[in-house]
């Protein structure tokens, strides 16, 4: 038997941009709360991508405030325990733009990146084990990527998040 009930929320692909935009986006409802418990961030390229150039392509976890917009509601895919719909709202964005109307709101949760200068290693994902990113009830969250230093050509941001409830 499962300890909780996962899911996997994926953003799909959103172009690269120069700043932070939000990709994913988590609002638990009043009577639940749920764990991120891995973050995978993954830079698929068009045809001819060109990856930003000495500079790393980052992603980030905050909590915002605003009212999410572009956004399309997202089922998330359960991934164990008993078969029940998440609770939490998920939603990824309706367009390559990003979601728009959140701003971050203290320190970051997580932060992971994908170094893009000649030579550089990287892990492609963030197992959270022992320390699992608490999404309290009636509190929002994001997840945000983007690069540093202009973006690539071509190059498209996807993460995808597990979560427990």
């Amino acid at each position: 038997m499962s300890m909780y009930r996962g899911y996997l929320a994926d953003s799909g692909a959103i172009g690269l941009a120069g700043s932070a935009v939000p990709v994913l986006y988590f609002a638990p409802t009043a009577t639940n709360d749920a764990n991120i418990v891995k973050v995978k961030v993954m830079c698929p390229g068009a045809a001819s991508a060109a990856p930003a150039s000495n500079a790393d392509i980052f992603a980030s976890i905050y909590k915002v405030t605003g009212t999410v917009g572009n956004q399309g509601t997202i089922t998330p895919a359960q991934v164990s325990g008993n078969a029940l719909a998440a609770n939490t709202l998920v939603c990824n964005a309706s367009s390559s733009a990003g979601l728009s109307g959140l701003s971050t709101s203290g320190n970051a949760l997580w932060v992971g990146d994908i170094p893009e200068t000649s030579g550089a290693s990287w892990a492609d994902d963030d197992t959270n084990t022992g320390k699992e990113i608490a999404l309290l009830p009636s509190t929002k969250y994001a997840l945000f990527c983007g690069a540093v230093v202009g973006a690539g050509t071509n190059m498209d941001v996807r993460a995808a998040v597990w979560f427990a409830e």
